[in-house]
């Protein structure tokens, strides 16, 4: 072989030898390029796992919170429903001794029975018409 042939042989391989490094280097800096943006990922989805977190947490104890809020007041439409009822006994009661006091409306010669426990269909104390001897023994001999 002569020299001329040689020299382009040596030439033909530090092309190649070149070349390769040129393409390894490129892959290298590619490759470090997606390990950064990886890593970039990773924090970014960190944070975001930390703001989620964080929310859900707020969440949950809104979620207390409201429980909370409602259970009282169920404790206290409870406790409404109670007075009501006292209140409307009350008023029950006023009503059948004011009947009981003014003969019920039923007129003179009337009274009340509702102190024996006797009670008409509509809830209202009875009313029994006097017999003319318990009226004289009870005082009312003069009003019927």
């Amino acid at each position: 072989m002569d020299s001329n042939s040689v020299v382009w042989i040596v030439i033909a391989v530090v092309a190649v030898i070149v070349v390769i490094a040129v393409v390894a280097l490129l892959a290298r800096v590619r490759n470090n390029r997606r390990h950064a943006q990886a890593e970039q990922m990773r924090e970014e989805i960190d944070q975001k796992t930390q703001h989620v977190e964080r929310r859900d947490a707020i969440a949950a104890e809104t979620a207390a919170r409201a429980r909370a809020a409602q259970a009282e007041a169920e404790v206290k439409a409870a406790e409404a429903a109670r007075l009501q009822g006292t209140a409307r006994t009350h008023h029950e009661a006023a009503t059948a001794s004011r009947e009981c006091k003014n003969g019920g409306g039923y007129g003179t010669g009337f009274r009340c029975v509702r102190h024996r426990g006797r009670r008409a269909t509509n809830g209202r104390p009875m009313m029994t018409r006097l017999s003319a001897k318990r009226a004289r023994a009870i005082g009312l001999a003069g009003l019927l």
